[in-house]
C-alpha cells in the first residue's frame, strides 16, 4: 500500500499517543509500544562503550608531530574513529527502528520521531552548552565560546569549527558531533517516509562517493584534513550511509557466527582503524599525507565500522559483560563530560604531581575514567532518565533495555 504524505492525521489518540500519517486516505491509528516490538541488543551497548574509550584515548594521548610509527601515536589517531563508530551505530539503530515502526504501525510518525530525538539529545546537550558558555565568565582562564552558541543551536556547530578552527573550550569541543547527528535526523526519516528502503539505499549510494571524493579533493586542494575535513558533514555522513545500508541488509535476519569468527572480525576491525592511523594518517594535522592515503584511511574506517558491527550483532553476552553494557547505556554522558574532566585532571597532575610524562598520561586516563563514570551515571539516572521515561509515550519500537 502506498503512503500518502499530504498531511498528518489530527485524530486525538488515547494514552498520550501521537498521531500518525494516513495510508491512502484511511485513518491509521498508531500501534502502541509492546514487548513484541522491542528491539534491544546489549552487544551494541558494548560497542558504544568501546567507541567512547577510543575517543578518550584520542584525547588523552598527544598527537604525533613526526609520523614515526609508535603504539601511542597509532592509539591516539585511531581513537578519533570512535566518533565514526558512534555515527555508524546511530544510523544502524535509527534505520532498524524505522523499518520496524513502518511494519508495526504502517507508517513513519515524523512528529513522534523528532520528539523522541529532542527528549534524548537536547536536555544534556543544552545543559552542556549552557555550562560551556557561562563557565568562562566564572573562571576567567577558561576559553570562551559564545561564538559557538548560535551555530550549535542551529545544528551547524561542526561548520563553525570548519570556519573558525577547533575550540579550546573543552565543554563545547565534543558537541560538534551532536550537530552532525541532528543533520542526519533531519534528513533520514523523511527519506524513509517518502521512499522507504529505496530512499535510504539511493541516498547512501549518493552519499558514499560524495564523501570519498571530499576526502580526496579537499586535501588535493591543500585544505587541511583537520579541522576542515574532519568536521565536514560531507565527510562524516559516509558513516551514516554505512550504518543505514547495513541495517537494511540485516533487517529481520539473525547473524549466527561462531565465536572465533566474531573475534576475527573484531581483530580485523581494529586493524582497519590502525591502518587509517598509520600509514594513512587520516586525521593528524601535524603529519603530512597524500590525498589518496587520506581517502584510503576513511575507507578503511568504513570497513572497520562494518566489521565492528558484525562482531557484536546478535552476540550472546555472558554476565561478565554487564558493566560494559551499562557503560554503553550512559555513553552519551561519558562523551559529553570526558574532555572537561580530562582537562581539569591534566592540569592538576601537571602542576601538582610533577610526574614523568608517561606516568602522567596513565594517571590522567585512570582518574578521568574514575570521575567521568559516576558523573555520567548520575546524569543518566537523575537528569536524563525522566526525559527518557516521557520519551516512551512517543515510542513505537522500544530500543531501551527492560
Amino acid at each position: 500500500m502506498a503512503l500518502s504524505t499530504t498531511g498528518l492525521s489530527t485524530n486525538a489518540l488515547p494514552m498520550g499517543q501521537v498521531t500518525g500519517l494516513q495510508l491512502e486516505g484511511i485513518a491509521q491509528e498508531p500501534i502502541a509500544p509492546s514487548r513484541s516490538s522491542r528491539y534491544y541488543q546489549p552487544g551494541l551497548d558494548v560497542l558504544r562503550c568501546l567507541a567512547f574509550f577510543f575517543v578518550l584515548n584520542h584525547h588523552v594521548f598527544p598527537k604525533s608531530h613526526t609520523g614515526i610509527l609508535s603504539l601511542q601515536s597509532v592509539i591516539q589517531e585511531f581513537g578519533a574513529a570512535g566518533v565514526c563508530l558512534f555515527f555508524t551505530l546511530s544510523a544502524f539503530l535509527i534505520t532498524e527502528l524505522l523499518l520496524r515502526e513502518a511494519e508495526t504501525s504502517g507508517t513513519i510518525h515524523l512528529r513522534a520521531f523528532y520528539i523522541r530525538r529532542i527528549l534524548r539529545i537536547w536536555p544534556l546537550y543544552l545543559l552542556a552548552l549552557f555550562v560551556g558558555v557561562v563557565f568562562p565568565h566564572i573562571y576567567h582562564h577558561f576559553p570562551r565560546g559564545e561564538y559557538l552558541l548560535l551555530p550549535y543551536l542551529l545544528m551547524a556547530g561542526n561548520w563553525a569549527l570548519v570556519l573558525h578552527g577547533e575550540t579550546r573550550n573543552t565543554i563545547l569541543a565534543p558537541l560538534w558531533s551532536i550537530s552532525v547527528e541532528e543533520q542526519f535526523y533531519v534528513i533520514w526519516p523523511t527519506l524513509f517516509l517518502l521512499w522507504r528502503k529505496r530512499g535510504v539505499i539511493f541516498a547512501s549510494f549518493i552519499i558514499l562517493p560524495i564523501a570519498w571524493a571530499t576526502d580526496f579533493i579537499l586535501p588535493a586542494a591543500h585544505i587541511p584534513k583537520h579541522p576542515q575535513l574532519w568536521f565536514n558533514s560531507f565527510n562524516q555522513f559516509q558513516f551514516f550511509a554505512i550504518g543505514g545500508l547495513l541495517a537494511i541488509l540485516m533487517h529481520r535476519r539473525t547473524l549466527k557466527l561462531a565465536l572465533s569468527l566474531r573475534v576475527a572480525a573484531l581483530v580485523a576491525a581494529l586493524a582497519c582503524f590502525s591502518l587509517a592511523a598509520f600509514p594513512c594518517h587520516f586525521q593528524n594535522p601535524f603529519v603530512a599525507s597524500k590525498p589518496l592515503a587520506i581517502m584510503g584511511g576513511y575507507m578503511a574506517i568504513d570497513v572497520g565500522c562494518v566489521l565492528f558491527l558484525i562482531a557484536f550483532l546478535d552476540v550472546k553476552l555472558p554476565s561478565l559483560f554487564n558493566p560494559l553494557v551499562y557503560l554503553g547505556k550512559i555513553s552519551y554522558g561519558l562523551y559529553v563530560f570526558h574532555m572537561f574532566i580530562l582537562a581539569a585532571v591534566s592540569h592538576l597532575t601537571e602542576t601538582v604531581l610533577h610526574l614523568p610524562y608517561s606516568l602522567q598520561l596513565g594517571l590522567n586516563w585512570i582518574i578521568t575514567v574514575l570521575v567521568v563514570i559516576p558523573l555520567a551515571a548520575l546524569s543518566y539516572e537523575y537528569f536524563e532518565k525522566p526525559f527518557l521515561r516521557f520519551k516512551e509515550r512517543f515510542t513505537f519500537v522500544n530500543s531501551r533495555s527492560v
